[in-house]
């Protein structure tokens, strides 16, 4: 993407987080260098989703309860969203309580990659000067996104399978 999309057609930065001139450090100065790293955090797990959303809806729209659905008269629009898009979400939350996992450990490398201020460049830093009190906090805030992320799964659960009741 650096080399497409930076270099050749220069469309985006291809490091920092800011730029030169009268509007270094507004928000859409920010929203341009975030761009590139941005996109390339959301390409690692786009396609993973849209495979898992793909094969559980194919399997939910094959069910009994589904063909009971129809049998019954239901509208397709009205099948679609209360049987299978909300039976075929559950394989698809757990694959995204494991892609915050994945994005923040992604955005060590990619904030590297980039040269984008952050988490991720402190982390790299720190492990090259051997920082190991950085290093620890850099982890332990990495392990606290992963068990919010996880925690939010959860929760999402209960909101998508009626059959999960939280007490």
């Amino acid at each position: 993407m650096i080399y497409v999309f930076a270099i050749n057609l220069g469309f985006f930065p291809a490091q920092g987080a800011v730029g030169f001139g009268p509007s270094a450090g507004s928000l859409g100065d920010h929203l341009y260098h975030a761009f590139l790293p941005a996109i390339a955090l959301i390409l690692l797990s786009f396609v993973a989703h849209t495979r898992y959303i793909r094969g559980a809806m194919l399997d939910v729209k094959s069910s009994d309860y589904t063909r009971t659905a129809y049998a019954k008269g239901l509208k397709e629009s009205k099948v679609f969203t209360k049987h299978v898009f909300r039976n075929a979400m559950i394989p698809s939350i757990t694959q995204w309580g494991y892609d915050i996992a994945a994005i923040v450990g992604g955005s060590i490398i990619l904030k590297g990659l980039f040269q984008y201020q952050g988490m991720g460049l402190l982390t790299i830093d720190a492990v090259n000067n051997r920082d190991y009190p950085v290093i620890m906090a850099t982890t332990i805030i990495y392990a606290v996104a992963i068990l919010i992320g996880n925690l939010i799964a959860d929760i999402l659960y209960a909101v998508v399978d009626p059959r999960i009741r939280y007490k």
